[in-house]
């Protein structure tokens, strides 16, 4: 039904795939409070000078903005970075060093694809205050961390420093003869960041339909894939950057497997320095699943110029799509299942509450017509660990029948015990 369709770019989440989701955030709160974030959620609707604030007017061709009832301008958040920050930013009685994270969607207006779509769930952490390469350093352990928790072992890391880039494009602008102008470096990140998106033609014709020569692009472009590698390789070119050095140093401290490529800019104007991609290896054709870096000068815009900040982002539809591959599916938290007959009914209802109100996952199956109590067994018998049988006899005599399924056991308890009696086979089963 045509009429009913969702917007392009837009989806639901149904429950098998909102199931995985739950799992991530769970896992993402739990790591969380262990790394000492404090956890939070930014304003969905900004106002567009904040938004706009270092990506510039051209974050309109991307983003969903509107004007609200009081003429105001308005917008969507295409990330969670910038609302932590303005918020980091807003009080300055905030001490100076503060560690935030989210979770929650954000909408972008781009051409859908696999794993990308206008309104998706991301997750975020964010440092701010301190300007250390340590910092950098824990955002990239926290990411590494959660993507093992999840299940995404053979990720890969490819850090840079954009300054290192920056002073590559410099330096072939000057043996071109061009004068390397804000605009024109910021430029030719920008297309950088597109060289694995986009074929070299289409790139390069794109660079000098905005007024650039195509020359300069294609020669940084060769020079810095030639540059892709570790340490080793870079130094022998031009070293890199005390701040890259020591993030590198400290990651290789920990086992996180990276390598460097100048390549490397992240599509966004607000980073600064240190950036960083994470892929995996499976499932490459999604592009990067996690990213993030250094932005300190996104602060000194929002009023607080003295305080660093980096920070790492995750799309949550891409490690959905990187997990199924795996073959991950929802794990079934319903253990328990209530059977019950039609002259029980009330009192099977009376048994579920038990259960729930001890925080134990209960299935009871609700129909218009109840069927028979064998028919309840019967269907849910191979679905379930653990049956509570609360039929008429057990009514009458204040119990439950406890059904152990792949044991094929029962045991008769008294209500008065029951909360206390499943939840320790519970426990017992997932050991």
């Amino acid at each position: 039904m045509d009429n009913i369709k969702l917007p392009r770019g837009s989806r639901d989440y149904i429950p098998d795939i909102y199931g995985i989701l739950e799992e991530i955030r769970d896992e993402f709160v739990e790591l969380v409070d262990v790394y000492g974030y404090r956890f939070m959620e930014p304003s969905a609707i900004e106002l567009m000078h904040v938004l706009e604030a270092k990506s510039g007017p051209d974050i309109r061709d991307e983003i969903f903005f509107f004007k609200d009832k009081g003429g105001r301008e308005v917008g969507l958040r295409f990330d969670l970075t910038v609302g932590l920050t303005r918020y980091y930013c807003s009080d300055r009685s905030f001490p100076k060093n503060m560690k935030l994270a989210a979770f929650g969607g954000v909408w972008r207006y781009e051409e859908p694809q696999r794993g990308r779509y206008r309104w998706f769930y991301q997750w975020d952490v964010e440092i701010f205050g301190p300007r250390t390469p340590l910092a950098d350093a824990e955002v990239v352990s926290f990411t590494h961390e959660l993507l093992e928790r999840i299940g995404l072992k053979e990720v890969y890391f490819i850090i840079n420093d954009r300054r290192l880039t920056e002073n590559m494009i410099k330096e072939e602008a000057e043996r071109e003869g061009i004068e390397a102008k804000e605009d024109m470096i910021i430029e030719t990140l920008r297309s950088l960041d597109k060289v694995d998106k986009k074929g070299m033609d289409e790139l390069l014709d794109e660079y000098g339909r905005k007024g650039y020569r195509p020359e300069l692009l294609e020669r940084v472009i060769e020079r810095a894939q030639g540059l892709r590698g570790d340490i080793d390789v870079i130094e022998g070119d031009r070293g890199l950057t005390d701040h890259l050095e020591a993030v590198a140093e400290l990651m290789h401290d920990v086992g996180i497997p990276f390598r460097i490529d100048p390549t490397l800019a992240r599509g966004l104007d607000y980073y600064t320095s240190f950036v960083f991609e994470v892929r995996d290896p499976l499932s490459e054709e999604l592009g990067s699943v996690v990213g993030g870096g250094r932005y300190d000068m996104l602060p000194a815009m929002f009023g607080r110029p003295n305080s660093g900040a980096t920070g790492a982002a995750g799309g949550v539809d891409r490690l959905i799509e990187a997990l199924r591959k795996r073959g991950r599916r929802k794990v079934e938290r319903h253990m328990v299942a209530i059977v019950y007959s039609p002259e029980s009914v009330r009192y099977a209802f009376r048994v579920a509450r038990i259960l729930t109100s001890k925080g134990i996952s209960v299935d009871m199956p609700i129909y218009d017509r109840t069927p028979s109590i064998r028919r309840l067994f019967l269907e849910n018998v191979k679905t379930h660990e653990l049956l509570v049988i609360a039929g008429k006899d057990e009514m009458s005599k204040g119990t439950v029948k406890i059904r152990m399924t792949e044991e094929k056991e029962e045991m008769e308890v008294r209500l008065e015990e029951l909360s206390g009696t499943m939840d320790e086979l519970i426990r017992g089963r997932s050991r």
